[in-house]
């Protein structure tokens, strides 16, 4: 669950230093089923395609005892806010308004959202072992991305010398 909410706290999360252990602890409610206190909402960074779609491929995974709809569990346990050019904005969601929201997330939020949700409902040695496989990926991907950058530059410094 750590690495869920570490996950889910720097892209989709407003978590401060000082209240992650307390966010944390209201995350754990939230996917386990337990009712959550009215104070207890969560600010979801993030636009509304992107909870509603993170909470679609969690749907059949997730059961609470509460007799509510699906949807009004979500729309009340979080608060939605997006940063302008200059000023935050909170915007408000309803059960309705996740229910018929069709606009899909972009392809890098996606893979975000699908690994959280991979964290939640995979078996921990399948999670740890994509995991492992993910962070070699971006090894590589940074590493060649490197030696792009220094050949880049010494073909720039070497066309210059001839100039």
């Amino acid at each position: 669950m750590a690495l869920f909410c570490d996950s889910l706290f720097s892209d989709f999360v407003n978590a401060k230093d000082k209240d992650k252990a307390k966010v944390r602890r209201i995350v754990e409610k939230l996917f386990t089923g337990k009712l959550l206190k009215e104070d207890e909402q969560l600010v979801w960074k993030a636009a509304k395609k992107e909870l509603v779609y993170f909470f679609r491929q969690l749907k059949n995974s997730l059961t609470y005892p509460s007799k509510e709809n699906f949807w009004n569990i979500v729309a009340s346990h979080f608060v939605i806010q997006t940063q302008g050019k200059r000023k935050v904005r909170h915007v408000p969601i309803s059960a309705d308004s996740l229910k018929s929201t069709t606009e899909s997330p972009q392809q890098d939020i996606v893979k975000k959202l699908d690994w959280l949700v991979k964290l939640l409902t995979s078996p921990i040695g399948e999670v740890l072992q994509q995991y492992s496989t993910d962070k070699e990926e971006e090894y590589q991907d940074a590493h060649y991305k490197q030696l792009t950058e220094k050949a880049y530059v010494k073909e720039l410094n070497s066309s210059k010398k001839k100039y």
